[in-house]
C-alpha cells in the first residue's frame, strides 16, 4: 500500500514538472512573438525623392583653328585663367601677311586702272563699248577688295580668342613650331562659375518634380555639407545617351563659396526632394503594418489580448506609415 502511494506521489510530481515546463515554454514562446514591438509616435514625416546625378557647366569651349598652319603662340596652359576675348593661340601669319600685302598692291593697281577709266571718257558720250569696259574696272576692282577681306579673315581666323571668361581644364601637347590642322582641339575652356548639377528622372520620378522646386544636393567628395539649389530646368525628351527612358533635371546650386575650385566638374552626388510633408502627425514603421480582406491593421495589446486593429492611413514615406484612424499615440504595436 505504501509502495502504490510511493508511485503515486512520484507520478504527480512528474505531471507537475511537465505542467511547469510547459508553463514556462509557453511564456518564452507568447514573449518571442511579441519581443518585436513599437510605439505609436507623434512627429513629422515627409515622403522625398532622391535622384543622383554629377556637377556640370553651362559656360564651356574647346578651341580649334578653323585653317591649317604652323603654331606660333599658345598662351595659356592647365590650371590658367582666361579672360573673355583674350588671345589664346596663334598661327604663324608671315605668309599671311604677305599674301594681303600683295592683295593691298593688286587692289591699289587695279584701282588706279579704274580711276583712269573714268578720267578718259570723262566729258564724253559714253558708248556701249565704253560702259562695258568701265564694267569690267568695276567688277576687277570689286573682286581685288573681296580679295583684301578674304586675305584679313585668313589673318583672323590664324588666331584663337576665348569666347568665355573661364579656366584652362585641358590643353593639346603641342608647341610652337609644330604643324596644327583645323581638327585639332587646342585648348578646352570651362567657367566654374557657371557650375550646375544634373540628375537624371526616369519616366515615373520625372512627373513628380518641376521647376522652382528646392533640393538638397549632397556631394560624395563633402558628405558632411549639404548644398541648397533650385531646379531650373525639366528636361522634355529623354537623354539620347542614356540606356532607359530618363530626362534630365538640371539644379542651380549657389557657387559663390567656389572660389578655391572646390566643387569641381564630373563630382557626383544625390539631390534630395520634398515632395510631401505632414507635421505633428501619428506614424507608425510601415513594417508593422500588415492587411487582409477586411484591410489593413495593425497588432495591439488591449486588455490583454492581442488584437487586430483596422487603421486608416495617410502618408506613406520610405520607413514610416501615418495613421489618420485607428490608434492612438502611445500604445504599443507588435509585430
Amino acid at each position: 500500500m505504501l509502495k502504490k502511494q510511493k508511485y503515486i506521489i512520484i507520478g504527480v510530481i512528474i505531471i507537475a514538472v511537465i505542467g511547469s515546463v510547459y508553463y514556462q515554454n509557453k511564456k518564452k514562446t507568447d514573449a518571442a512573438k511579441l519581443s518585436k514591438s513599437t510605439t505609436v509616435q507623434r512627429g513629422d514625416l515627409k515622403e522625398t525623392l532622391i535622384l543622383s546625378g554629377e556637377v556640370k557647366s553651362s559656360e564651356n569651349t574647346t578651341l580649334h583653328f578653323q585653317t591649317s598652319g604652323k603654331l606660333a603662340t599658345l598662351q595659356f596652359k592647365e590650371g590658367d585663367i582666361v579672360k573673355k576675348g583674350q588671345l589664346v593661340a596663334s598661327l604663324d601669319q608671315r605668309d599671311l601677311k604677305k599674301r594681303l600685302t600683295k592683295e593691298l598692291n593688286d587692289y591699289k593697281a587695279t584701282r588706279w586702272d579704274f580711276d583712269q577709266g573714268i578720267d578718259n571718257v570723262k566729258d564724253k558720250a559714253i558708248t556701249t563699248a565704253m560702259q562695258r569696259t568701265i564694267d569690267k574696272t568695276q567688277f576687277s576692282l570689286d573682286n581685288a577688295v573681296l580679295d583684301v577681306e578674304i586675305q584679313s579673315i585668313s589673318i583672323e581666323f590664324s588666331n584663337l580668342f576665348s569666347p568665355i571668361q573661364g579656366l584652362v581644364v585641358s590643353r593639346g601637347n603641342f608647341q610652337p613650331g609644330m604643324n596644327i590642322t583645323a581638327a585639332d582641339s587646342i585648348v578646352e575652356i570651362v567657367n566654374p562659375d557657371s557650375l550646375y548639377f544634373e540628375v537624371t528622372a526616369d519616366q515615373t520620378e520625372v512627373t513628380q518634380i518641376t521647376s522652382g522646386m528646392i533640393g538638397q544636393l549632397t556631394l560624395d567628395a563633402y558628405t558632411s555639407e549639404i548644398i541648397p539649389g533650385t531646379i531650373t530646368h525639366v528636361g522634355f525628351s529623354p537623354s539620347k545617351d542614356e540606356s532607359g527612358t530618363v530626362y534630365a533635371v538640371d539644379l542651380q546650386f549657389n557657387n559663390s563659396s567656389n572660389q578655391n575650385l572646390r566643387y569641381r566638374l564630373g563630382m557626383t552626388g544625390d539631390v534630395e526632394f520634398v515632395l510631401k510633408e505632414k507635421q505633428n502627425t501619428l506614424f507608425v514603421p510601415s513594417e508593422y503594418l500588415k492587411s487582409d480582406d477586411n484591410g489593413e491593421y495593425v497588432s495591439v495589446m488591449r486588455s490583454g489580448k492581442l488584437e487586430n486593429i483596422y487603421v486608416t492611413k495617410g502618408l506613406e514615406t520610405d520607413t514610416s506609415t501615418e495613421i489618420l484612424k485607428g490608434i492612438n499615440e502611445g500604445e504599443v504595436v507588435y509585430d
